[in-house]
């Protein structure tokens, strides 16, 4: 009886803890519930495959466009870390999508690009009204990514600010590649490619910011930052996320604000 309470007491201990890491992530997606050779992608005939190689699966852009998942569904996400793992095979170009489709301030937008090859990150705003500007440095990456080698990338997306960091096996930290103020905004994630890469463990991890002042009302939900910055240590000290599969779809999350 003794050890059963002693049991007990240890389980109870133990939930908030374990709820408090998983409250931060909002999204994920690990291609762990598709089997090898499936086409998943919903642009251009879907011609990417899911594959596995040594117990980890992922997603491997043919050299066309890959979408999917509805990843637009996330219109309310406001500020948000976005974790990744890409692998090139040889020459490639990410088009990831971020703040798409959310609110927006004084300016409107279609949504960012987050453009990145072996050599070069350069984002740019798309859908800008006639007359506006939103001029934004490219960074060179230096030294350049190397083919058929994982590196953990995470995007900081914030209501007025990005920041993109890369992490090889060699580094000893995570290296900002860019970062930069932007456009007021927030929105979905979407990811496109030209060349071959390979794409995995996809977390979207709500993220710590200072308040925002052009927030709607409809963005007053608190969240938690401890466990943002704990998932994203464990990110890129382990060199790898949790492997399991979408437990949640976009648009079931709920509004997730800065705070």
């Amino acid at each position: 009886m003794k050890t059963l309470k002693r049991h007990l007491i240890l389980l109870l201990a133990l939930l908030p803890v374990a709820a408090w890491a998983d409250s931060s992530v909002i999204w994920r997606e690990d291609f762990a519930r598709y089997a090898d050779g499936a086409k998943p992608g919903r642009y251009h005939g879907g011609k990417g495959l899911v594959l596995s190689e040594g117990g980890q699966k992922f997603y491997r852009f043919p050299g066309g466009f890959m979408g999917g998942f509805d990843y637009f569904g996330a219109r309310h996400w406001n500020c948000y870390d976005v974790q990744f793992k890409l692998r090139p095979q040889g020459n490639f170009t990410l088009y990831m999508v971020a703040k798409s489709g959310g609110w927006r301030g004084d300016v409107s937008y279609m949504w960012y690009y987050l453009t990145i090859t072996r050599e070069r990150v350069s984002p740019y705003a798309h859908g800008l009204a006639a007359g506006v500007t939103n001029n934004l440095p490219p960074a060179a990456i230096t030294p350049p990514l190397a083919t058929n080698v994982w590196y953990a990338f995470d995007v900081a997306v914030a209501a007025s600010n990005i920041a993109i960091r890369a992490q090889g096996p060699d580094d000893q930290a995570p290296r900002l590649l860019w970062e930069h103020a932007v456009l007021p905004g927030g929105g979905g994630i979407d990811f496109h490619g030209l060349g071959a890469f390979d794409l995995a463990d996809i977390v979207v991890t709500e993220a710590a910011t200072e308040p925002q002042t052009q927030q709607p009302k409809a963005l007053a939900k608190p969240s938690r930052t401890q466990a943002v910055r704990l998932a994203s240590g464990r990110f890129f000290a382990g060199f790898s996320m949790m492997r399991r599969g979408a437990a949640e779809q976009p648009g079931e999350t709920g509004l997730f604000p800065c705070f």
